[in-house]
């Protein structure tokens, strides 16, 4: 039976579908958006269950045309306050529910476990350098954004990228929004595998749920049943875009879903000059 309170989150939900469905053409600047193309590709995860909030679906779709996927997760998620146990025992939860949910992707995985909040300098950062400069398509964590990892996972790599790569920029936990979202996946087709590699990062379900209301407000924003957008960039273009996103966690312009649906629309509203002034920076205008 579903309760009242799950009806009342639901309501709340579909009037914010609607009215970023009206007001989505004035409030956000639409920009012109690429064709999908495939090729084997690297995703940089900052923590386990980043891959799947993500890109998922996307990177069914590379999978399913035979292109070579590989995910590198960075940090082990031990910091998580939904997993209790020592320090090495959530880590060791978060590291089996990963390589859970890749296998379902059917993606090649690499855990670098480096400890969370606290990796800057660790001995493995060669590895990630190499893995990040043979690669010709990568998914990259966004700078939209107020999670400290994430903003340090896109600074780490950023140095490392060449004018030649090209990278899709995934947002976390917070929305890209319109103004810049360049390529959208349809991942209708795939929704229910991606849902399934999802759900093996069961620890985080409260952690996660709140970014699985954003597959309502994406279709209301873009008309599609299930997509993802990207901000796609060539890698000097990330660069610039990184090197303009001046804040940190506390001073960030942009905030996120919380866990009740009942302010969601400023996820989307806040910060939108702040989403504009990358743009203009990644595109070389600022």
């Amino acid at each position: 039976m579903i309760s009242a309170k799950s009806l009342l989150y639901q309501s709340v939900l579909l009037r914010w579908a609607l009215l970023l469905r009206r007001c989505g053409q004035r409030s956000f600047t639409y920009r012109p958006l690429e064709r999908w193309t495939g090729g084997d590709a690297l995703l940089v995860a900052p923590h386990p269950d980043d891959e799947c909030l993500g890109a998922a679906g996307t990177l069914l779709r590379h999978r399913a045309q035979g292109d070579r996927v590989a995910v590198v997760i960075v940090t082990d998620g031990s910091g998580s306050r939904a997993v209790t146990g020592e320090r090495a025992a959530r880590a060791a939860l978060r590291r089996r529910e990963a390589e859970c949910a890749c296998a379902r992707l059917g993606v090649d995985l690499t855990w670098l476990g480096w400890p969370e909040a606290g990796w800057q300098a660790q001995p493995s950062l060669a590895a990630l350098r190499e893995r990040v400069e043979k690669a010709t398509l990568l998914y990259l964590p966004s700078v939209v954004d107020f999670h400290p990892d994430h903003l340090a996972v896109a600074r780490i790599v950023a140095p490392w990228l060449r004018a030649d790569q090209r990278v899709r920029v995934y947002e976390l936990s917070v929305p890209l929004t319109p103004t810049l979202t360049t390529l959208l996946v349809d991942t209708t087709e795939v929704a229910a595998t991606a849902h399934d590699a999802l759900q093996c990062h069961h620890s985080q379900r409260g952690a996660w749920q709140p970014l699985v209301r954003r597959m309502a407000y994406r279709s209301a924003l873009h008309g599609m049943a299930q997509c993802e957008p990207f901000w796609a960039l060539d890698g000097a273009a990330y660069q610039r875009m990184v090197n303009a996103a001046a804040w940190q966690w506390q001073t960030t312009p942009f905030r996120g879903l919380r866990p009740r649906p009942f302010s969601d629309g400023a996820a989307y509203w806040q910060g939108q000059a702040a989403r504009r002034a990358l743009w203009q920076a990644a595109s070389g205008e600022a």
